[in-house]
């Protein structure tokens, strides 16, 4: 790679993943992003799945190494690390992203919101209404809606709730 396009206030993905990977004790980012004159280079990742789900889902790994959509429900609640980016049945391997401007079919974003995490009742398991949720229950924020069925993700550690 030619580095001598990258600007001078840029971070890339190689100089700050070695400090990242110190700091949140060698579990990594699942995307990278690199800006080279102005342009965005992405990278996705393929990941397993254990169970069916949609293009937009919010997903988690669980311990058998697949993994599964998220949820904001007490069941236990299951935070969310990637938004995937295509439809996908049990045992496929699929691309999912943390970055990646994502459409959501099915979606009603109100432009601007946040996208939050959702109890996955529907097919799509992000929203821009913040549910009632109850104790124990976790809030987290995936991103940004840009139009009524687009969101620019931007995942966020969840919180729980205990009022």
């Amino acid at each position: 790679m030619d580095f001598s396009k990258l600007k001078q206030h840029v971070i890339t993905g190689f100089q700050l993943q070695p400090h990242l990977y110190s700091r949140i004790k060698g579990m990594a980012r699942s995307s990278h992003v690199i800006e080279v004159e102005n342009q965005v280079i992405e990278q996705d990742i393929s990941v397993t799945l254990g169970e069916p789900v949609s293009k937009g889902n919010a997903i988690y790994p669980a311990a058998d190494s697949k993994y599964y959509k998220a949820t904001n429900l007490n069941v236990p609640a299951r935070a969310a690390n990637l938004i995937t980016l295509e439809d996908g049945v049990l045992d496929q391997a699929i691309k999912a992203t943390g970055i990646k401007r994502i459409t959501v079919s099915g979606a009603v974003f109100t432009v601007g919101a946040y996208v939050w995490l959702s109890d996955g009742s529907l097919s799509i398991n992000v929203t821009t209404v913040l549910e009632v949720i109850a104790q124990g229950d976790i809030v987290q924020c995936l991103g940004k809606a840009d139009s009524a069925t687009t969101f620019i993700p931007n995942i966020n550690f969840p919180d729980v709730y205990f009022y």
